[in-house]
């Protein structure tokens, strides 16, 4: 899947140490949906301790959904522990997630919950009527 290649190759670019991805089709994620998209919900974990590769919280993360249909980057949730703020890694993790857009064809990243507008207008994102977004 080029998707899955392009997410691999993209996170190996930063190094991190202990850091895991998890790449779900949406029907996976939501299976008793009626509703069909075609899209894919990704995660990028860092510093987990869980040894499967599950949907994990319980460590700095950044995860988002990349829709398909409508060639977007969508949904963006970032949690960092206190342990990794200010070295990178959350600036590392978001060009990582927009260098996939990109290569995956992507027009734009929108973040719908955003609690740190510092870091985000830091990143490049406009904040629009009920969400913040950024041009790939």
């Amino acid at each position: 899947m080029e998707l899955e290649s392009t997410v691999h190759t993209e996170i190996n670019k930063l190094n991190i140490p202990n850091s895991k991805i998890l790449i779900m089709p949406y029907s996976e994620v939501y299976p008793r949906s009626e509703r069909f998209f075609d899209s894919y919900f990704i995660q990028i974990s860092v510093g987990s301790k869980s040894s499967e590769i599950v949907h994990d919280v319980s460590c700095s993360y950044l995860d988002f959904w990349y829709d398909v249909e409508n060639k977007m980057i969508s949904n963006v949730n970032m949690s960092l522990k206190k342990n990794i703020k200010g070295r990178g890694f959350g600036r590392g993790l978001v060009e990582a997630m927009e260098s996939i857009g990109k290569i995956m064809d992507c027009s734009s990243s929108r973040i719908i919950i955003n609690t740190n507008e510092s870091f985000w207008t830091y990143m490049g994102y406009e904040k629009k009527q009920d969400y913040w977004e950024k041009m790939l």
